[in-house]
This record gives structure tokens, C-alpha cells and sequence, in this order.
């Protein structure tokens, strides 16, 4: 997918043209965000490319990037920086003139950690114990 054919997919599937994106130091996949912020899409980039985004350093850089999706290739860069020790992050974009703005790039943060969709009570093992079969 070329241009607009990636810019097609990153607003049909995303919602959005320019989707948020996170890399971790112990994967090779980077986590694609919805228009909301959620991470909707993971692609899987090759070495090269991971080392690119890898050497980033504080400031912002882009770095065009191609993966496969469907078994077509999808063309796009990643606007982004080093967020914290081990975490990059920034904003794709299909279109190679898209600069991020100030404001923007001030929101790239370090993801939160995923939250437990329900949440238990906690058990005493004293009543585990106790109800338990002897």
C-alpha cells in the first residue's frame, strides 16, 4: 500500500491518519493506536527498522518504515523519540510532509500499563482454609 492506500488503512481501521504508536526494548512489535489512544493495531517490523527507532535519542526524528499487512505492504513513517529508558513513542503517518506539532509531541508519554478488566476481592487464606476439603 502505497500513500493514500496507507493513509486509507491507518483512517478505516484506526480512525484516525495519524495514530499514536509505543515500541518497548523487549519486542519487536510496536503497538498502534487508535483515535482514542488505545492500542488497536501491532506490527511486527523488521530488524533494521526496530534498530532505527531504537536509536532515537530525545529529540524528534522520522524514520519511514514498511510492514506487511494482509500481504500487502503498508508504507508509512514514524514521527517519535526516546520517551523513557527502554520506551519510544510518537505519532505514524502515511503522508512524508506531516510534522508533528509542539503540542503534540509534549503528549508522547511512557504507555500505562495495561489495568485489570474486573476486579476481586481479596481472599483471606485463614476462609480458604477453612472451607476448603480437609
Amino acid at each position: 500500500m502505497v500513500g493514500s492506500e496507507s493513509a486509507d488503512y491507518f483512517m478505516l481501521r484506526l480512525g484516525t491518519p495519524h495514530p499514536t504508536w509505543a515500541l518497548t526494548d523487549d519486542s519487536n512489535m510496536i503497538g498502534i493506536g487508535n483515535r482514542d489512544g488505545v492500542v488497536s493495531a501491532l506490527f511486527e517490523l523488521d530488524r533494521d527498522q526496530i534498530a532505527r527507532i531504537r536509536g532515537l535519542g530525545q529529540s524528534v526524528e522520522r524514520i519511514r518504515c514498511v510492514c506487511d499487512r494482509a500481504g500487502r505492504a503498508l508504507h508509512f513513517y514514524l514521527h517519535g523519540r526516546q520517551v523513557s529508558r527502554g520506551v519510544w513513542a510518537g505519532v505514524a503517518s502515511a503522508d512524508p510532509d506531516y510534522l508533528p506539532t509542539a503540542a503534540m509531541v509534549a503528549t508522547w508519554t511512557v504507555p500505562k500499563k495495561p489495568c485489570d478488566a474486573f476486579k476481586f476481592p481479596s481472599v483471606n487464606a485463614r476462609l480458604v482454609a477453612s472451607v476448603s476439603p480437609a
